[in-house]
């Protein structure tokens, strides 16, 4: 994939929604040794989340990298990069916080869609900066600013979307799951990404594969030809919406209101 058009894609789509922050790539690797090819990569010192890292990326701009000895090990299992440990397998870590009782604590982390524990770190950084190829681009915004995402896939090719949430992890739901499947997901950023990663009450969290990039702002500009644009003209809560309507609505209007206008 060439990393500046990338860079210059997800510059577009930040700009065109009014996104808070930029887009994140993620890059998970199987040795570590990889991260010296990265330009301008930090080393933190710090033992931060993964969710800490992305808020680095999206809002500072710095692209960092994790491995299992510098995040706290409910992050790092989740991105492959240690097995699942023993009390989170069993339920106990989180019984009595998430979930009343052990079982349903157990059931909470088996939901959870994973990376196989077969790499060795992480790498969080702007796509903006085109340092590196991302496995998977997160994006962060309102709920109107994802709506608008979607709806220019659907511009592109019409199929039903499925989400999930599983409780917490949100990082699961996101990197995990399209890491794993391919597939766009949508996530509710969980207390932990509020409370580290200073992601907002008003957001939500998208991610996707790179390749999905071209494909969203071809779709969001299909949308904004056809009178669909962003941010959303509003239209007055008690005026008649009739003239606002595209041209094919308001035929499609004329004709069935006439049915019941003889």
């Amino acid at each position: 994939m060439d990393l500046k058009t990338l860079a210059e894609q997800a510059g577009e789509l930040r700009i065109r929604l009014a996104l808070r922050g930029q887009l994140v790539g993620v890059k998970i690797l199987k040795d570590r040794a990889e991260v010296q090819q990265i330009p301008k990569i930090r080393d933190i010192k710090q033992k931060l989340t993964s969710c800490q890292r992305i808020q680095i990326a999206r809002v500072i701009g710095w692209t960092t990298w994790e491995t299992r000895e510098t995040t706290p090990p409910f992050c790092s299992y989740i991105l492959g990069l240690c097995p699942k440990p023993e009390d989170i397998e069993t339920g106990k870590l989180t019984a009595g916080i998430w979930c009343k009782t052990q079982e349903d604590a157990k059931k909470r982390h088996d939901a959870f869609p994973i990376i196989p524990p077969e790499y060795d770190a992480a790498v969080f950084g702007p796509v903006e900066m085109a340092s590196f190829e991302p496995d998977v681009i997160l994006i962060y915004g309102s709920p109107c600013q994802m709506m608008m995402v979607l709806d220019g896939f659907h511009w592109i090719k019409y199929e039903v979307n499925d989400f999930i949430d599983t409780g917490g992890s949100s990082c699961a739901t996101t990197i995990g799951r399209t890491f794993t499947t391919g597939k766009l997901s949508l996530a509710i950023p969980d207390y932990g990404e509020r409370r580290y990663g200073h992601v907002q009450e008003n957001e939500i969290a998208l991610s996707m594969k790179p390749e999905k990039l071209g494909e969203c702002l071809e779709g969001l500009e299909g949308l904004r030809k056809a009178g669909l644009p962003y941010p959303l003209p509003f239209w007055g809560s008690q005026a008649d919406t009739y003239t606002g309507y595209p041209p094919s609505y308001r035929e499609f209007y004329d004709k069935e209101m006439a049915k019941w206008e003889q």
